[in-house]
């Protein structure tokens, strides 16, 4: 069953005809881009992505010029790796794919198609921080780097890991979180400095790690940093012998911190999702016996209230992502932000769905 389901998920981004969002200016882009033959003409340090995203559409493209073919490689490596990473570190598999089919599986697969392949390799390199396996842990941020520059971040997780292994309070988070907020901006700018990166990819750090308040992200972020602090809440409450568990939600809690304020530092959460809805699954659904037994000095009321609590701002923080109005972008007709998605049309009866062309490229060119 649960390897029906990986060919389920395959099949459904392999096999799409311009579904989602960004996949769509990749597939207008598949065709201009160099082959092997052509890299060879190229500086990398002229072109705007990583290396390895040339290297991949250039091994798809000698096979097939055919956008469709780059698609289902890609939808084999994101969904295969996921489901090996969550078959092996995840108790309640086929709970935790649920989660992942309504909340990441349509941006993973439709949307940040190279940030996603570093995001995946991103899940085999975090255990390796454990092990002390440092130089495997680096090389495969080398990796992820190479196809995504968000990854920079991942350079400084083991510094993180320790600091956050051990148990820590929100007043902790709170200060680190301030530090980060005010010496991010600092910190990039040096890296910047120093580090031999193209134009294309500077001016990506340097928009990342710009500041900017919102009112309506600060109200956003709050539904994603709420159930942060319930579950840090609650997993107090029992012994769990995982270093790795508060580390990712300590690191969760202050980069949605930090998404109030820095323009771009949400999609660095992108690296910690995986493993928080594997933490959400495992301890959260499922441990309510055990986590009650830990506290039986409250109601058993009291926790399932905060577990239900912990799910509707989940499910109210996607619920708002998904159904945002959409129509300023498809010249004052009805559009939603889910029709990047919906309806779904396949290669098998190729139709352009204008109403999802016109909310992303018009959104795009805002």
């Amino acid at each position: 069953m649960y390897i029906i389901e990986l060919l389920i998920l395959i099949s459904l981004a392999g096999f799409r005809y311009r579904v989602g969002g960004d996949s769509l200016a990749y597939e207008d882009d598949y065709q201009n881009l160099p082959t092997f033959s052509e890299l060879i003409k190229y500086g990398f340090s002229d072109l705007p992505y990583q290396p390895l995203w040339y290297i991949l559409n250039a091994l798809t493209k000698s096979v097939s010029k055919n956008f469709f073919f780059f698609q289902l490689i890609h939808a084999i490596i994101i969904n295969s790796c996921i489901f090996v990473f969550i078959n092996k570190y995840c108790i309640h598999r086929f709970t935790f794919i649920v989660f992942y089919f309504i909340f990441l599986y349509p941006y993973f697969n439709f949307e940040i198609l190279r940030e996603s392949i570093a995001v995946v390799i991103f899940l085999f390199a975090f255990p390796l921080i454990q092990e002390k396996k440092y130089l495997r842990y680096y090389l495969l941020n080398i990796l992820s780097f190479l196809f995504h520059p968000s990854a920079l971040f991942l350079f400084i997780v083991p510094i993180l890991y320790f600091l956050f292994k051990s148990n820590t309070n929100f007043l902790k988070l709170f200060f680190v979180g301030i530090i980060i907020i005010l010496f991010s901006s600092i910190i990039v700018t040096t890296l910047i400095d120093h580090l031999p990166l193209n134009m294309f990819i500077l001016a990506k750090l340097e928009g990342y790690t710009s500041l900017e308040i919102n009112i309506n992200g600060i109200i956003v972020g709050l539904f994603n940093l709420l159930p942060v602090m319930g579950i840090l809440y609650l997993l107090k409450k029992i012994p769990i012998n995982n270093p790795n568990i508060n580390v990712i939600l300590s690191i969760y809690f202050i980069l949605t911190l930090l998404s109030f304020i820095v323009e771009g530092s949400y999609r660095l959460l992108n690296y910690f999702s995986i493993f928080f809805y594997v933490i959400l699954t495992d301890y959260i659904i499922y441990d309510i016996g055990k986590i009650y037994n830990a506290i039986k000095i409250y109601r058993k009321g009291v926790y399932k209230g905060l577990q239900l609590f912990i799910l509707l701002c989940i499910f109210i923080n996607k619920g708002y992502y998904y159904t945002r109005d959409m129509s300023m972008y498809n010249y004052g007709e009805e559009a939603y932000f889910y029709n990047r998605y919906i309806p779904y049309n396949s290669i098998f009866y190729p139709t352009k769905d204008y109403r999802r062309e016109n909310i992303y490229f018009n959104f795009m060119d805002k």
